[in-house]
């Protein structure tokens, strides 16, 4: 329910839109980004508890930086999750579960980095759903 700021790497296919309408059939492709980068700025801090994200077929390390707001106390540094994925069917869902907080998060950096890439990279995201 929440506009929200949305930077990335640069697509050579699909639109923003793509990657959050539910439909795991529409996709943006990165243009020769490895790793694919999408960075996230809430207007307001909120609570999220994980990722769910679908790809094309790739072996893959999935990373998110959750930064929380910062304090008059000064801000910590932000907590990273990271996975590695490999072997999985076509256009796998995946699951990265933030346990280890922050509680409310102002800002989300997400990472895809294809694994054995060859010197022509272009990642497939189908869908971003952040829980």
């Amino acid at each position: 329910g929440q506009i929200i700021e949305v930077r990335h790497s640069q697509f050579d296919m699909g639109l923003l839109p793509n990657v959050f309408d539910g439909d795991t059939y529409t996709l943006v492709r990165g243009l020769e980004a490895n790793p694919l980068v999408f960075e996230f700025a809430f207007p307001a801090p909120r609570e999220l508890t994980g990722l769910i994200a679908t790809f094309a077929a790739m072996d893959f390390a999935l990373k998110v930086s959750l930064t929380a707001e910062a304090s008059t106390t000064g801000a910590a540094g932000p907590v990273v999750y990271e996975q590695t994925f490999s072997g999985l069917p076509g256009d796998p869902t995946v699951e990265l579960r933030f346990d280890q907080g922050p509680a409310l998060v102002a800002s989300a950096r997400v990472e895809i980095l294809q694994l054995n890439a060859g010197v022509d990279v272009h990642i497939h995201v189908r869908e971003l759903i952040f829980r």
